[in-house]
Parts: structure tokens; C-alpha cells; sequence
């Protein structure tokens, strides 16, 4: 089962993670320890980096030895996080400013309010008011969700009438997916 969106976020959510899995993308494995040196991590830092990318579906371990070796998962089209390892895939190279818009993408989700707002404005364009009758989050809270998600352009404002915006991101597209099939 796949956790909800937001907590599967807050993971990604980590630039150090993000460089991890981008290390790890060619397909090698590695040890916990070539991990931590070549992240400048300690070990302990550096193992809940990659049991927190385990736990989540991106890496898998298994030990060798007196070593935990590690390497990213492949998930079938049949998976859940298809479509999303797919666009981090083409995304996470050695350019930082793609790595910088993956991290920007997924903080629209790491909250799951986000995800409740994004729902509710997807069935139809609402004002301020019913916005917080309908999703029962107080108007300073939803007024903070809200600025997240029109920063993503997730979210428009006309005339305090808020409607939601499909994404054309990748990444935005498969959370997106995600979150409306959770």
C-alpha cells in the first residue's frame, strides 16, 4: 500500500535524499558508509536517509557482509509510484536547478491539508468562505496552504475566487496522480 502523498513528500522533500537517489540512479549499489562520505553525512545521518527512501518505495537494501549495500528500486508501470519515479528519473541529473524544481514541486504536497484543498477545488471553483466551510481549516491556515499552492501553480486567484490549476510539471502531474487516487 502506498503511504499517503504528503508523508511520501516530506520525504522527497529533503535535498540531501534527492542527491542520494540521484547518486544512485545509474544503478550501481552502495554501502551505507560511500554514502555518508560522498554526501558528507555521518552514518547514522546517512542510514536514516536511506531507511526513510527505503520505507517510501525508492531504494532497496540488503546486506553483504558486514555492509548494507543500497540501490533505487525500479517499479513496475502496474506500481503506484510508476509515473513518479519515472519523472524523478529524467529530472534528478547533475543539474541543480532540476533538483531545485523537484524539491519545489514536491513541498505543494507535504502538507495534507494541500492535498484536501486541491481535491475540493478540483470539483469546482470556490470563494475564500466556502473554502473554509468546505475543507474546515481556518481562513489564516488556508490562506498559508493557499499561497503554497498558487507559488506551485496549482492554485489561481481571480476576485478571491480560488480554482485549481492542472499542473504541467512532471513531477506535479504524477503527485497529482497519486493524491487523487489515494
Amino acid at each position: 500500500m502506498i503511504q499517503p502523498v504528503w508523508k511520501l513528500c516530506r520525504v522527497l522533500a529533503n535535498r540531501t535524499r534527492l542527491d542520494i537517489l540521484r547518486h544512485l540512479l545509474n544503478g550501481m549499489e552502495l554501502c551505507v558508509c560511500d554514502i555518508a562520505l560522498e554526501h558528507g553525512l555521518t552514518r547514522p545521518s546517512a542510514s536514516k536517509h536511506i531507511r526513510l527512501l527505503a520505507e517510501y518505495g525508492f531504494l532497496e537494501t540488503k546486506p553483504s557482509g558486514k555492509w548494507l549495500l543500497c540501490r533505487t528500486c525500479r517499479p513496475t508501470k502496474k506500481d503506484p509510484l510508476y509515473d513518479l519515479w519515472k519523472s524523478l528519473s529524467k529530472k534528478l541529473g547533475p543539474d541543480e536547478s532540476q533538483r531545485n524544481e523537484i524539491y519545489r514541486s514536491v513541498t505543494a504536497f507535504t502538507h495534507e491539508r494541500r492535498g484536501c484543498i486541491i481535491r475540493l477545488l478540483q470539483e469546482k471553483s470556490l470563494p475564500l468562505e466556502e473554502l473554509v466551510n468546505a475543507s474546515d481549516i481556518s481562513a489564516i491556515a488556508l490562506n498559508r496552504h493557499l499561497e503554497k499552492l498558487i507559488s506551485r501553480g496549482l492554485v489561481a486567484e481571480n476576485g478571491n475566487i480560488y480554482r485549481f490549476t492542472p499542473p504541467s510539471d512532471p513531477v506535479l502531474k504524477s503527485l497529482l496522480k497519486l493524491l487523487l487516487h489515494s
